[in-house]
C-alpha cells in the first residue's frame, strides 16, 4: 500500500471512531433522566442525588456501542472513498472529527452528528464542482483576486457591524470554535451569493459573469461603511432600516455601473484604503475604555506630569521624562489645552493612537508581501504582542517605509521613515533610538551584503518608476541612510525648537543620553528569570508543559526567532558568495538572494536591536512589547519554508505530497497552541463585542474599578481640605495620577519613586521639598505600587523616606492611602545627614520586601466607668537571628503617631503604659504593627483596670486570617464563649477593627443556641484602620446573653476583625477575639 494511501486510510479510522463517538456522546443525552442512587446510607452520591447508573450505563454503552460501531462505519467510510482520489477522500474524513468537539460545546444532536455529515458529503462534492465546472475556477483567476479581495472586507465589514451593534457573537454558544464555523459560513455565503448572481446574469441576460461579479463586489463598497456607523452612532436603534437601506443602494449602484475599477485599482483600493481602515476600526473598538478601572501608577505616569505640564511646567527641566515627553504627559496637556482637563482626553489618546499601530503591521505587510492575505496575518501575529501601543507605532511605521525605500529606490519614503523615528525621540526615547539605530545597522549591512551578494534581478526590487538610474541596490542601500537622517531631522525639529524656545534644550540632552543611560539598569532594570531550575529539580510532563504553553517558554521565543532569521540570512548570503567565487556549477544549485532575503535581514535586524528594552527589563510585559516584529519575521520563515516545501511538492509524488499536507496539518494546530492563538483571538473578540456597553458605560461589573474611582474621589476631596488650591502635595505611593485628580502641582522634577532613587536625585528631592514644604505627602498603595518590583519606596529612597519620617507625621488612612501632614514644629536635618542613611540592602531585604500587618484591636490610657483606669502594656519579642524592624501605629480617632523600632536578634522589649510612654499619648484606640512579609515579631498586649487592681486580659495580635471580607464566604464573625454574668454589673463590649481599604459597614446581632436572634440588630460602620467600640451590649439590644449564646457580626460592606471584652464588677476582665464564620 503506497504512502498516500495509509494516510487516507488512518484519517478513516479515525473519522469513524470520532464519529461513533459522537453518536455514543448523543445518545448519553437521553440518559439525564435516570433515577438517582437509592438513598440505603449517606455519602456523597445520595446526598448529591446523583445517579450511578446512569454512569454504569454510560460505560456500557460506550464498551458496546463505540467498538463495532467504528469497524462498521470504518468499512462504510472505506467504500465510499474507494473511488476519491486522496484530496476528496480526506474532506470526506476530517469533519468526522468534529464530532465530539461539537458535543462538548453545544451538547446537541443535530450539531454533534449532522453538521459533520453534511460537511462530509458536501465537501466532496463541492471538489468535483471544482474540478469539473471550468466557468467557476475562472471565477477565481489571478486578475480577479482584487475584487475577491474587496468582497472579504465588505463580508468582515457587515460581521463587525452585526457585532458592534448587537454586542454578541454570532454563535448562540460563545466558544470560538463554534464562531468560526459561523463566521466561515458568513463568509461563504456572500461568496456564493456574488457568483451566483454573477452566473444567473450570464445565463439568463448574456452578461459577462466576470463583469458582473466585479460591478457587485465594487457596487457593495457602501457595506463598509456600516461598522463606523454603529461605533460612531450608538445605540443604533434603525439598524435594520440602515441594512434594508445599505442594500437597496448596492442594487442600485450594481445596476448603474458598467465598467468597474481596473484590477490594481481595486487592489489599491482594498489594500491601501478598505482593509487599513478596518483593522483601524477592530483596533480602536477593542481598545475603547478598555479599562474600568483607572491605574493610578501607569496612567499617572502621562496624566500625573500633564497636569504640572498645563500649569507651565518644562519638559526636562521641570519634568524627568523617562519614556518620552510626548508620551509622559505633553501630548495630553497639548490636547487637554484644545478640549479641557479631563481623563477621558488621556484615555482616547492612548486609544486613537494606539490603534494605529495595527494599522502600521498592516502596511509593512503591504510593503513586504505585496500580499492581502499575507499582510493580515502579519496583522494577525500582531495580536501574539501588544498590538495597540502607543510608542511602538513609530518604529513599524519607520520599518514599513524604510524598506519600501530600500525596495522601490523611494528616497521619499527613507525621509518619511526617518521622520518617523524623529518623532519617536520626543515620544518613546528608547523607541526612537533604537529605530535610528536599526535603519543604521541594516543600511550598513544591506549595503555589505548587496556589494557582496547582489540582489537577483527577478526580485521584485527592481527600480519604480521615474527612479531614473538607481538600480544599485548596494549604492541605494548606501544612501538611504543619508535620506533617512534628513527625515530624522525633519521629526525631530519642531520638538528641538520648542524645547529651544522653553530653555531646555540642553536639559532634554543631558537627561536623555547622560542620565537615562547611566541610571536606568540599576533603577529600572530586572534580572532575567530563571529558565533551568524547571529542567534541574522537577522535570515532568506537568513542569514541561508548564514551561512550553505558558510565559517562560515566551521568553526566549524572541531571541530564538532573530537567531534562527540570522542563521537563515548567513547561510543563503555566505552561499551566495561561493557561487559567484565558483561560477555557473554553484549558480544552478541555489538561487541567488531575492527579495524576501533582504526582507527578513532588515526586520531581523530592528528587532535584535529593539531586544534591549526586553533585556533591560527582563519581564514577560516587556518581552511581550518589544516583539512587535516577531510576527512578520515569523511569517517570511514560513513563506521562506513553503516556498522550499512547494519545490518538494511538485518534484514528488503523491505520497510525498500526502506526507506534507499531513505534515502541514499536524504543525497548524501546534503553531495555534504555542502562540496562544485560540485565547488571543477569543479576548480579542470578547472585547470587539462589548465596545458599546463599555463606551456607554452601560454595566460596570469590575468592583476593583468602583473601589479606586472611590478612593480618587475620597483621597482627593481629603487633599483639597488639607491645602488650598495651587499649594503642591507630593506622591511617595508611585501614584502620579493623583496630581491630577487633585489638581495641586509636585515640587519635585520626579514622578515615580525608582527614578529619584539616585543618590544626587534624592538629594535634590529633599531640597525640592524644603523649599515648597507641601503640607500634604501621599503614602502606600493598596495595589502596592509603592513596592514596586517588590522593593518597597522605604528602602528605595531612603534618605527621602528619613527625611519625611523627620519632617511629616502620620495624619490619616483614606481607602487605604496614607496621608502625612507636615509637622509644624518640623526641623529637618541638613541633607548630607539624611543621605548617610542610603546603604545597599542585602538580598534578604530584597525576598522579604513585602509588607503585612498585626492589630490589637484596643489599647488605651484611659479612666473608665466607676473610677476604673484602664491602661495596655505591650511586649515584643524578636524570635529571628537577623534584627527585626517595625513600625508601631496608634489610631485614635483621626488621629495616629508612628514609632519605629529596631528589636535586636532574640530581643524582648516591654512598655508598660504604652499609649504613654511610647506614644506620649492618652485615650482607647488602635494599635497596628507594621513589619516585613512572614517576619513578624511576637507581641502581646495586656489591658487591666489598675485602679482596682483586676486580673489583665492577655490580647492576641489579629490579622487578615481573622478577619470577615463582605461579598466572600466568612462574610460573617462569631464571638463564641462568652463567660456567664457571675455578679451584679458584669459588663460585655464589642468592637470591630476595619482592616480593609474603605469604610466597612457591619450588621452586630445575638443568637441562641439554636441560631434565633434575641434583641435588636445593632447596624454601624467605621473609618479605614479605626476601631468602633460599643460599650454594654446588653443594653444596647436590650436583651441578656448568657454563655450558651453567639455574638456574630456581619460584615456588609469592607473588611474587618471582630472582638469581645467582658469586664467583671472587681475590674477583672477577658478579650475574646471573633472567629470567621459561615453566614447564616
Amino acid at each position: 500500500m503506497k504512502l498516500h494511501a495509509r494516510i487516507v486510510s488512518a484519517f478513516v479510522w479515525i473519522a469513524a471512531f470520532c464519529l461513533a463517538s459522537g453518536v455514543f456522546l448523543s445518545l448519553t443525552l437521553l440518559l439525564k433522566n435516570l433515577p438517582p442512587t437509592a438513598p440505603v446510607a449517606i455519602g456523597v452520591v445520595t446526598i448529591e442525588r446523583y445517579s450511578k447508573l446512569r454512569d454504569y450505563v454510560t460505560a456500557a454503552l460506550f464498551f458496546l456501542l463505540v467498538p463495532p460501531l467504528t469497524l462498521w462505519l470504518r468499512r462504510v467510510f472505506e467504500r465510499a472513498t474507494a473511488r476519491m482520489n486522496t484530496a476528496a477522500a480526506l474532506l470526506f474524513a476530517v469533519p468526522y472529527f468534529f464530532s465530539p468537539i461539537f458535543y462538548l460545546t453545544t451538547g446537541k444532536v443535530g450539531w454533534i452528528l449532522g453538521i459533520p455529515i453534511a460537511l462530509s458529503l458536501g465537501g466532496p462534492r463541492a471538489l468535483a464542482v471544482w474540478q469539473t465546472r471550468g466557468w467557476l475556477r475562472a471565477m477565481f483567476r489571478r486578475e480577479l483576486h482584487p475584487y475577491h479581495a474587496l468582497l472579504l472586507a465588505e463580508g468582515l465589514s457587515w460581521i463587525l457591524f452585526r457585532y458592534i451593534v448587537l454586542s454578541r457573537r454570532i454563535a448562540h454558544i460563545p466558544t470560538l470554535f463554534l464562531e468560526g464555523v459561523f463566521v466561515a459560513a458568513f463568509l461563504a455565503l456572500f461568496w456564493a451569493a456574488a457568483i451566483l448572481i454573477a452566473r444567473l446574469a450570464e445565463l439568463l441576460f448574456d452578461e459577462n459573469r466576470e463583469d458582473v461579479f466585479r460591478r457587485i463586489t465594487v457596487a457593495a463598497l457602501p457595506l463598509v461603511v456600516l461598522p463606523f456607523i454603529s461605533a460612531v452612532w450608538m445605540p443604533l436603534i434603525h439598524a435594520r432600516t440602515i441594512t434594508a437601506i445599505t442594500i437597496a443602494v448596492i442594487a442600485i449602484l450594481a445596476f448603474l455601473i458598467r465598467k468597474p475599477l481596473a484590477p490594481r485599482a481595486t487592489w489599491n483600493l482594498a489594500a491601501y484604503l478598505i482593509f487599513p481602515v478596518l483593522i483601524y476600526l477592530v483596533s480602536y473598538a477593542s481598545t475603547a475604555q478598555g479599562s474600568q478601572w483607572v491605574d493610578l501608577f501607569h496612567r499617572g505616569e502621562a496624566i500625573g506630569p500633564a497636569s504640572d505640564y498645563l500649569r507651565g511646567k518644562v519638559p526636562f527641566r521641570d519634568v524627568f521624562a523617562l519614556h518620552g515627553m510626548l508620551e509622559d504627559g505633553l501630548l495630553d496637556a497639548w490636547l487637554m489645552d484644545l478640549f479641557g482637563r479631563s481623563l477621558d482626553v488621556h484615555i482616547a489618546r492612548t486609544a486613537i493612537i494606539g490603534a494605529f499601530l495595527g494599522v502600521s503591521l498592516w502596511f509593512l505587510g503591504v510593503v513586504v508581501f505585496d500580499s492581502i492575505p499575507l499582510a493580515l496575518f502579519c496583522v494577525a501575529m500582531g495580536s501574539w504582542t501588544t498590538v495597540e501601543n502607543n510608542r511602538t507605532l513609530f518604529q513599524v511605521a519607520a520599518v514599513a517605509l524604510f524598506w519600501n525605500a530600500v525596495r522601490r529606490r523611494s528616497r521619499a519614503s527613507a525621509i518619511f521613515a526617518g521622520v518617523f523615528a524623529g518623532i519617536a525621540i520626543f515620544f518613546s526615547y528608547d523607541i526612537g533610538l533604537y529605530t535610528i539605530a536599526g535603519a543604521i545597522a541594516a543600511s550598513l549591512l544591506l549595503w555589505i551584503a548587496a556589494k557582496r551578494a547582489p540582489l537577483a534581478k527577478n526580485s521584485g526590487a527592481a527600480p519604480a518608476s521615474g527612479a531614473g538610474t538607481r538600480d544599485d541596490p548596494a549604492a541605494e542601500a548606501a544612501a538611504a541612510p543619508l535620506f533617512f537622517a534628513i527625515g530624522v531631522l525633519l521629526g525631530a525639529a519642531p520638538f528641538v525648537i520648542y524645547l529651544a524656545i522653553r530653555g531646555a534644550l540642553d536639559d532634554f540632552a543631558v537627561t536623555s543620553f547622560v542620565v537615562i543611560p547611566r541610571i536606568i539598569d540599576a533603577t529600572w532594570a530586572l534580572p532575567f528569570p530563571d529558565l533551568v531550575s524547571t529542567f534541574r529539580r522537577d522535570l515532568n510532563l506537568h513542569t514541561l508543559a508548564d514551561f512550553v504553553l505558558m510565559e517562560k517558554f515566551h521568553l526566549i521565543l524572541s531571541p530564538l526567532t532573530i537567531a534562527v532569521a540570522l542563521v537563515y540570512f548567513i547561510q543563503r548570503w555566505s552561499g551566495a558568495r561561493l557561487r559567484r567565487a565558483f561560477g555557473r556549477e554553484a549558480r544552478q544549485k541555489r538561487a541567488p538572494l531575492d527579495q524576501l532575503d533582504y526582507a527578513l535581514l532588515v526586520l531581523t535586524v530592528f528587532a535584535a536591536i529593539t531586544q534591549r528594552t526586553a533585556f533591560g527589563r527582563a519581564e514577560f510585559r516587556h518581552q511581550y512589547f518589544a516583539a512587535f516584529l516577531i510576527g512578520p519575521i515569523l511569517i517570511l520563515l514560513a513563506l521562506i519554508a513553503f516556498r522550499a516545501l512547494r519545490d518538494v511538492w511538485r518534484e514528488g509524488d503523491s505520497n510525498v505530497r500526502v506526507f506534507l499536507a499531513a505534515l502541514a496539518a499536524a504543525i497548524v494546530p501546534a503553531i495555534a497552541v504555542l502562540f496562544w492563538i485560540p485565547d488571543l483571538i477569543n479576548v480579542r473578540l470578547n472585547d470587539l463585542v462589548a465596545y458599546t456597553t463599555r463606551v456607554q458605560h452601560l454595566k460596570v461589573d469590575d468592583p476593583l474599578a468602583e473601589e479606586v474611582r472611590w478612593r480618587i474621589h475620597d483621597v482627593t476631596e481629603e487633599v483639597k481640605a488639607l491645602t488650598p488650591r495651587g499649594e503642591p502635595i507630593f506622591d511617595f505611593s508611585n501614584q502620579p495620577a493623583f496630581y491630577f485628580f487633585t489638581n495641586r502641582p509636585n515640587p519635585t522634577r520626579f514622578y515615580q519613586v525608582p527614578i529619584l532613587s539616585p543618590r544626587e536625585f534624592q538629594a535634590e528631592t529633599i531640597g525640592a521639598l524644603e523649599r515648597a514644604k507641601p503640607k500634604v505627602i501621599i503614602r502606600k498603595s493598596p495595589e502596592h505600587y509603592d513596592q514596586f518590583d517588590g522593593v518597597p519606596n522605604e528602602l528605595r529612597a531612603q534618605a527621602v523616606a528619613a527625611y519625611i519620617r523627620d519632617v511629616y507625621e502620620f495624619h490619616k488612612t483614606t481607602r487605604g492611602i496614607e496621608l502625612w501632614t507636615r509637622r509644624r514644629d518640623a526641623r529637618p536635618l541638613a541633607v548630607a545627614q539624611y543621605l548617610r542613611a542610603i546603604r545597599l540592602p542585602d538580598r534578604k531585604a530584597l525576598v522579604t520586601s513585602g509588607v503585612q500587618r498585626l492589630v490589637f484591636p484596643a489599647i488605651g490610657s484611659n479612666p473608665g466607668v466607676g473610677g476604673s483606669y484602664w491602661q495596655s502594656d505591650l511586649t515584643m519579642h524578636n524570635p529571628y537571628r537577623e534584627p527585626l524592624t517595625a513600625t508601631l501605629r496608634f489610631v485614635e480617632n483621626d488621629r495616629g503617631i508612628d514609632r519605629a523600632i529596631t528589636l535586636a536578634p532574640r530581643q524582648t522589649l516591654r512598655w508598660p503604659d504604652v499609649v504613654k510612654t511610647l506614644f506620649n499619648a492618652s485615650g482607647v484606640g488602635t494599635l497596628w504593627v507594621e513589619h516585613r512579609e512572614n517576619r513578624a515579631p511576637v507581641a502581646i498586649v495586656k489591658t487591666a483596670d489598675v485602679a482596682h487592681g483586676g486580673h489583665a486580659s492577655i490580647e492576641p495580635a489579629l490579622s487578615m486570617r481573622d478577619a470577615g471580607a463582605a461579598g466572600t464566604e466568612s462574610a460573617e464573625l462569631a464571638i463564641v464563649g462568652i463567660p456567664a454574668a457571675t455578679a451584679e454589673g458584669h459588663r460585655l463590649n464589642v468592637g470591630v477593627v476595619n482592616i480593609g481599604n474603605f469604610p466597612a459597614t457591619f450588621r452586630v446581632t445575638a443568637r441562641t443556641r439554636t441560631g434565633e436572634a434575641v434583641g435588636r440588630p445593632i447596624e454601624s460602620g467605621v473609618f479605614e484602620d479605626q476601631v468602633w467600640i460599643l460599650n454594654d451590649l446588653e443594653h444596647a439590644i436590650g436583651a441578656k446573653i448568657d454563655d450558651t449564646m453567639t455574638v456574630r457580626v456581619q460584615v456588609i460592606a469592607g473588611t474587618g476583625v471582630a472582638f469581645a471584652t467582658v469586664v467583671q464588677p472587681g475590674g477583672d476582665s477577658e478579650f475574646i477575639a471573633a472567629i470567621p464564620a459561615q453566614q447564616q
